[in-house]
């Protein structure tokens, strides 16, 4: 007599996906020695005493989870799984544009990768960590610097008002140009979640560190350039979100038209100019 299927025998095995694909996540990741019940608990985002109800034990989950891993077909290489991870990275920014970040769930994801949602699990460890590799791969400032804000650091000793103008600039371009990045502001300014937060922290290190670049050319005078550049990332995403939805001009500007982005990028230079320029000024005078 075949089993009869419950919510709850639905909800197991769901729960059991899920903490096998943290341990694959983990292993691909981290390798054998990254396995902890702790952090397996985390990443599937479940109680770890669910592990011992539905596997027996720890070492049991580890063996399944192998197991799993042993099925895979021979034929799948590493070419197919980074073809594969793409897909379901971007279904991500699909989802996204065509739901909303409210539609971000895990069956809408693989219906739009058009692969098996157990996939989710075996390469990102689940839903979470899908998303937040979505986030690290779209987000300006983690694709500018990142990882790599300290080879930038050592490649730059100071950062001077050419290399401020280049940053804002291409941002301003940049964040015009993509869709999945305005959505990802909008969803940051809307929901509060710990991937959004982690990332928000991350920029403010890496503004951190570029901003002490510019600190000998300001120090001993009154012009708070962090507040001026914070007013200017600001008004690039407002003008450019309020340009996208819901009018076209602001202060008479449009930036839909080339005209007007050119009025905007000559603007940030000129505020990022004189900014320098009254700085070395003032320098000048208190010597």
């Amino acid at each position: 007599m075949p089993r009869k299927i419950t919510a709850k025998s639905i909800e197991k095995e769901e729960a059991k996906l899920k903490f096998i694909g943290a341990v694959n996540y983990i292993i691909e990741t981290e390798g054998y020695s990254g396995i902890e019940i702790n952090k397996i608990a985390d990443t599937a985002n479940l109680d770890k005493r669910l592990i011992s109800i539905y596997f027996g034990s720890f070492e049991a989950l580890i063996e399944e989870t192998v197991k799993h891993r042993n099925r895979r077909p021979k034929a799948e290489n590493r070419r197919n799984k980074e073809n594969t991870k793409q897909k379901l990275i971007n279904a991500v920014g699909k989802v996204i544009q065509e739901k909303g970040y409210s539609g971000l769930k895990i069956a809408k994801i693989a219906a739009a990768a058009q692969v098996d949602k157990k996939l989710i699990y075996a390469y990102f460890g689940g839903v979470s960590n899908l998303i937040e590799t979505y986030i690290k791969r779209k987000d300006y400032w983690s694709v500018m610097f990142g990882d790599h804000v300290e080879l930038f650091l050592k490649d730059n000793p100071t950062l001077g008002k050419e290399q401020v103008i280049e940053i804002l600039g291409s941002l301003f371009e940049q964040f015009y140009d993509s869709r999945e990045l305005q959505k990802l502001i909008l969803w940051e300014i809307s929901e509060c979640t710990p991937t959004l937060r982690e990332l928000a922290n991350k920029r403010e290190v890496i503004g951190h560190e570029l901003f002490k670049l510019t600190d000998a050319d300001f120090t001993g005078t009154d012009i708070d350039l962090r507040a001026i550049i914070a007013l200017q990332i600001a008004g690039i995403y407002y003008l450019t979100l309020h340009a996208k939805t819901n009018g076209r001009t602001f202060c008479e500007i449009d930036i839909n038209d080339k005209c007007g982005k050119e009025r905007i990028q000559k603007a940030i230079q000129y505020l990022i100019n004189q900014c320098y320029k009254e700085a070395q000024i003032k320098k000048s005078i208190n010597q």
